[in-house]
C-alpha cells in the first residue's frame, strides 16, 4: 500500500494537506477530512477535475494521482416547490397591475393607484 499525499482547497481558500492510500474510498478520504478539519461529511461535496466525487467509488475510479488538488464545496438544500405553494406564490406577486407612476402594486382589476400622493 503507498500513501500519497492530496491537496484540498476549503470554502476559505486555504488549503489543507491530506494524507491517503492511493486505492482508498472516497467514503475513506471524506472521513478523513472530516477528522482533520473537524467538519461534517454530510453537508460537503468534494470536487476533482469538474466531477463530484460520489460515495461508494474508489480513488483511482476518478484518476486521482498523488499531489492532485480537490475541492470542497458546500451542499446547498434546494428542490421543487409545492404545486400548493407555487399557485400562492403566483397569486401574491404576479397576479398583479403595477402604477406607472408610483411603482405600487395593484390588485388585477385596479383602474385607479391605490396611494393618495400618487392620485394616478
Amino acid at each position: 500500500m503507498a500513501f500519497m499525499q492530496l491537496f484540498l482547497k476549503s470554502f476559505e481558500g486555504k488549503t489543507y494537506v491530506i494524507d491517503t492510500n492511493e486505492s482508498s474510498s472516497v467514503d475513506a478520504l471524506m472521513f478523513s477530512i472530516g477528522n482533520k478539519l473537524g467538519i461534517s461529511c454530510d453537508k460537503t461535496r468534494i470536487i476533482y477535475g469538474g466531477k463530484q466525487l460520489e460515495r461508494g467509488k474508489t480513488l483511482p475510479d476518478y484518476n486521482i494521482h498523488k499531489e492532485s488538488t480537490l475541492q470542497m464545496v458546500g451542499l446547498l438544500p434546494g428542490g421543487i416547490i409545492e404545486p400548493s405553494m407555487r399557485v400562492l406564490a403566483m397569486e401574491v406577486n404576479c397576479n398583479k397591475k403595477i402604477c406607472r407612476k408610483c411603482y405600487a402594486r395593484l390588485p388585477p382589476r385596479a383602474e385607479t393607484c391605490r396611494k393618495r400622493k400618487c392620485g394616478h
